[in-house]
């Protein structure tokens, strides 16, 4: 749903608003019109960039699909970073500087995440969404706990009252503080827009975070409160990204980590109308494997529910594809194709198999695969993780969508 037929219903009053909160059930997803997503930057100066970066894809994916007019994205940094960098600073005797130490990844990520939000944007078919990232490396992030008033009706759906309740009593936010003339001086243009002041715009309605053992600054409750502002809806995000980050992986990006090989490789995927993404994944599962790589490829009937299925290519095409591609790029390489018939394919049903490799959104199919083994008694899959990028071009929906028949020219 785009951002005007939201407004539409919304805008009825009455049976209008009824109307709206029975599509936000449905859909699975809160729908407002303006929103603030609270972000860590991820820090190689940490010990889980990767995890951080994979979680934060996942917390963006969420917020662009909720939010239909302005989605605010403030940047904090992490502090484990912030203290690693500083005790190295300490141990090297380096001259203090007048910014945080880790500002230059901030940046970098700055300029990158423009980019990603614009391709989730173009991916939900929700480029009118007005998106403002800030940020404030001034302001220690040390929370003091409190809570913001709570708009139960917008409960998120599917969860028990008694679970919005609890966990939607507080919101994260780094102790507001006063910068110094000095560090003013450091900022050119003074500071930017500030968390404490997004919180209290009146016209914020929800703040995704997955900070739920912090809570938000006293002060800025006490004045939203006594502005008489409305309350604001906090949408828990830490269960979406507990997998993200708890699960060890290796990724496939990181240029600095060593990545063993491994006899035998599965990966699974629909594979219609292979494209570049299809192709970057079954490459870099070819190049870990050591003896045999095995590719699942879903059934027709697993994808008779999936949306435009009718359009989606014939399994037998599907297959040939993923063949020719492989035995043009590693000849050498045993490959096994099977038809996925179920979620989860042989890895569930063989001991033998060393590892997996997924793209970023599909890490907690991977980590079930591993509950399975586990329960019957099988060693875990070692995964790996390619992340998913340029979203809403590298996809079979967008060449379904877009692309007339392929041409054919007389030889």
């Amino acid at each position: 749903m785009g951002r005007s037929e939201y407004g539409y219903y919304a805008g009825l009053g009455g049976q209008g608003a009824g109307l709206a909160a029975f599509l936000t059930t449905v859909l699975g997803y809160t729908l407002v019109y303006v929103g603030l997503l609270d972000l860590t930057v991820p820090s190689k100066h940490s010990g889980n960039y990767n995890n951080l970066l994979l979680a934060n894809d996942i917390c963006i994916e969420k917020a662009v699909q909720s939010v239909s007019e302005t989605l605010y994205v403030y940047l904090r940094e992490d502090p484990a970073a912030v203290a690693a960098v500083a005790t190295a600073a300490i141990s090297t005797d380096a001259p203090s500087v007048p910014v945080s130490p880790t500002t230059p990844e901030l940046r970098v990520y700055l300029s990158e995440l423009y980019g990603q939000l614009w391709d989730v944007c173009n991916l939900h078919r929700n480029l009118p969404l007005d998106v403002r990232v800030l940020y404030n490396t001034t302001e220690p992030a040390l929370p003091v706990a409190s809570a913001l008033p709570v708009d139960k009706t917008l409960a998120t759906p599917g969860l028990p009252e008694t679970s919005a309740s609890l966990h939607t009593a507080s919101v994260p936010s780094p102790v507001p503080t006063s910068p110094s003339s000095a560090q003013k001086a450091h900022r050119p243009g003074g500071n930017p827009t500030s968390w404490e002041e997004v919180l209290l715009k009146p016209e914020l309605q929800v703040v995704f975070t997955r900070h739920s053992s912090s809570g938000s600054d006293e002060l800025t409750c006490a004045k939203r409160a006594a502005l008489g502002l409305p309350p604001v809806h906090v949408e828990w995000l830490d269960e979406a990204t507990h997998v993200a980050l708890s699960t060890p992986f290796y990724y496939l990006e990181d240029e600095k980590t060593c990545i063993p090989h491994f006899p035998r490789v599965a990966l699974g995927g629909t594979f219609d109308r292979l494209h570049n993404g299809h192709k970057k994944l079954l490459s870099l599962a070819a190049c870990i494997c050591q003896s045999r790589l095995t590719i699942g490829i879903t059934s027709t009937e697993m994808l008779a529910k999936k949306k435009n299925a009718g359009q989606i290519e014939p399994l037998e095409e599907r297959i040939d594809a993923v063949q020719s591609f492989l035995l043009s790029v590693f000849p050498n390489l045993a490959v096994d194709v099977v038809v996925l018939k179920d979620p989860f394919g042989p890895p569930v049903h063989d001991p033998n198999f060393d590892a997996i490799v997924v793209s970023s959104e599909t890490i907690a199919g991977a980590a079930k695969i591993n509950e399975i083994r586990a329960e019957k008694g099988m060693a875990p899959l070692v995964i790996v993780v390619t992340r998913r990028t340029v979203s809403s071009l590298l996809s079979s929906t967008f060449i379904r969508n877009n692309l007339p028949a392929r041409r054919r020219f007389p030889r």
